[in-house]
């Protein structure tokens, strides 16, 4: 190589490897979709979890790859004038990534927004219930929230559309699993070959805390299969990452129901419990696109332990929405005929379409 271009290039790796790309996330929606991202970074690029009110060992990089929220905006970890880039996930205190937008601004942090749900797209923007402040960019799943959030007033050309990294991971790791692997899981649960497996996914409900209004679908979903004409049915219950083990423990003590369900182990991974159920059953989460992009029979329940109607965001979740209780026996029923369904059509490339649109935000 011509001296002159090896030198070009020196300085250009050197200009790389002084750029360090920020992920902010609090809870397990931003940590799924940011994950693959973080463990795909280019050579030269650096990637650090800002890390705020979660267990800091969620994550698996060493300290020096963990800072605080602080420790960024009060310009601790500036190199040679760089402009620092924070990438945010969604977190259930909505006023506050306002907040952290608003002073990310004033700190001269460019800010971009990665989207793990559809919705609700508007509150994350609402600052203080009197205005809307919106990242320099914004990392959307699909042309659906791209076109909900230009309806709240985002600019279009600040929106990319990237796909959902964390979706598309969890499909890969099912789709690499042997056969073997999916007959192991179900036999270290001590399930036949037989058994057909439900696997009902948990939401957190509410901030506040109510026991029924959190894991009362698992006796609505309990009293549906009673009047269902199948021998070898066996409910599988896995909690939300937030969401304690031992309250729900003893929410199914109380209600006599130990002997009627499995809690999901802990150290089955999501994707893995995924794998070996025969039907997905949930509400409005993503964790039931992954059955549906694989072709694993799938519910999504539109209503609450009360039968009360719920909103569902999910676009994807409408042809296989049961409205009522009274639905629920049926739908369960016609999905136990069924092996597999067709997958659903889902953006794929997402880990390179965000860093594609990383390094054109950075300049890099």
């Amino acid at each position: 190589m011509h001296y002159g271009l090896m030198m070009m290039q020196e300085m250009n790796n050197r200009t790389i490897k002084d750029k360090t790309i920020y992920f902010y996330a609090v809870n397990a929606g931003a940590i799924a979709v940011m994950s693959p991202i973080v463990d795909a970074q280019p050579y030269g690029i650096n990637c650090t979890w800002v890390v705020d009110g979660c267990d800091r060992q969620e994550f698996k990089t060493d300290e020096n790859h963990r800072i605080t929220l602080d420790e960024l905006l009060n310009k601790k970890v500036r190199v040679q004038k760089n402009e620092e880039i924070l990438i945010l996930g969604a977190q259930h205190d909505y006023s506050k990534t306002a907040n952290i937008l608003k002073v990310c601004k004033a700190s001269g942090v460019k800010t971009v927004f990665i989207f793990d749900q559809w919705g609700p797209y508007t509150s994350h923007f609402n600052f203080l219930n009197e205005s809307m402040i919106f990242p320099e960019h914004m990392f959307a799943i699909d042309y659906h929230l791209k076109s909900k959030l230009i309806s709240i007033g985002a600019d279009k050309d600040r929106i990319s559309i990237i796909g959902h990294p964390g979706i598309e991971n969890k499909i890969k790791l099912i789709d690499s699993m042997a056969q073997n692997r999916k007959k192991e899981i179900r036999a270290d649960m001590g399930f036949t070959s037989q058994k057909k497996i439900l696997l009902l996914a948990l939401e957190l409900m509410d901030t506040n805390f109510n026991a029924d209004k959190e894991y009362g679908m698992v006796r609505t979903l309990l009293h549906s299969l009673t009047v269902i004409k199948h021998n070898n049915l066996q409910l599988v219950v896995r909690l939300h990452p937030h969401q304690s083990r031992d309250k729900l423990l003893d929410f199914i003590r109380y209600h006599n129901l130990v002997d009627k369900l499995i809690v999901c182990p802990d150290s089955l991974k999501d994707f893995e419990s995924i794998a070996m159920a025969d039907i997905v059953l949930g509400m409005n989460s993503t964790f039931l696109m992954i059955p549906l992009a694989i072709g694993i029979p799938t519910i999504s329940i539109g209503f609450d332990h009360k039968n009360t109607p719920r909103e569902i965001t999910i676009p994807y979740l409408s042809e296989i929405l049961v409205n009522n209780s009274t639905e629920l026996s049926s739908a369960i029923s016609e999905k136990l005929s069924q092996d597999s369904c067709s997958r659903i059509a889902f953006p794929t490339g997402s880990i390179k379409n965000a860093w594609d649109s990383i390094k054109e935000f950075a300049k890099l």
